[in-house]
């Protein structure tokens, strides 16, 4: 079995309080260039949005660069905070029009690491990675 190796691409780990306010004024670029580095270390990229608020333009804009900059990567479009029994497919629909391969997230959902790591691994064509 391959290594997995999860990379987020935003936190304040590591920042000093004193300088948390001069890294929040630098956060876009140091957000763009951790998601850089994360994406072209990857086999896969897990893109996470937010189901109950909708497709917003940075959703569509971080679509558009992954699909300009990284065609090569196999995304899986996870939509989160989807749990409404009656508007759950609703919420997540409005994303399939960015054309990635789809899971739909529930916060209260309990999937172990295993089981992620399965789902992950079947739909990268694989038996585990």
């Amino acid at each position: 079995m391959d290594e997995l190796a999860i990379t987020t691409t935003i936190g304040m780990e590591g920042i000093p309080l004193a300088s948390r306010e001069a890294a929040v004024a630098r956060m876009p670029s140091m957000i763009e260039k951790q998601a850089t580095a994360a994406v072209e270390e990857s086999s896969a990229i897990i893109f996470l949005v937010d189901g109950q608020a909708s497709l917003t333009a940075a959703d569509v804009e971080i679509a558009d660069w992954l699909r300009k900059h990284y065609s090569n990567k196999f995304v899986i479009l996870a939509v989160n905070k989807c749990e409404s029994p009656k508007k759950g497919i609703m919420q997540v629909s409005v994303f399939w029009t960015l054309g990635f391969q789809k899971i739909s997230m529930k916060n209260k959902m309990k999937i172990t690491f295993q089981q992620f790591q399965s789902l992950a691994g079947q739909m990268l064509g694989k038996a585990a990675f």
